[in-house]
């Protein structure tokens, strides 16, 4: 029997007590079902630039509800999390796009100079930015 996902448990959860909280970080409350409306949302949207089953996202965010949204999401995608920190130096960094085969990455809008040339010089055509706590596509 294949254990549930993670996100599986959300959804659930959401289902049962919309308006819980289930994140909670100063200045951040998210409720279960906000928190559902939102991995499905950025899922679809990995979908939509070609992320699938097995495909690897580089998701490089601050501690906030936007990385529990995007991990999630990317599981929900059938996609594989590479989750690194975002205080990971260019040199750190590279190694991770040297060694993996990212398909997307999802990163903070403030890291851009940091990671967009480290991505197109990996092949990484996608990318999906958060500004400020939302999460949007350049």
């Amino acid at each position: 029997m294949k254990s549930p996902a993670l996100c599986d448990w959300v959804f659930e959860h959401a289902g049962r007590t919309p308006e819980a909280p289930a994140v909670d970080s100063p200045g951040h409350r998210v409720s279960y079902g906000a928190l559902a409306r939102r991995i499905v949302s950025l899922a679809e949207r990995l979908r939509a630039v070609g992320v699938g089953p097995g495909d690897q996202v580089l998701v490089a965010l601050p501690n906030s509800p936007a990385a529990v949204v995007a991990s999630l999401a990317v599981q929900h995608a059938g996609a594989v999390g590479v989750e690194v920190t975002r205080e990971w130096s260019p040199a750190e960094l590279s190694i991770v796009f040297e060694q993996t085969r990212l398909r997307c990455v999802v990163f903070a809008a403030r890291d851009a100079q940091k990671l967009v040339p480290l991505a197109r010089a990996a092949g990484v055509g996608l990318a999906i930015v958060v500004h400020s706590g939302e999460l949007s596509r350049p």
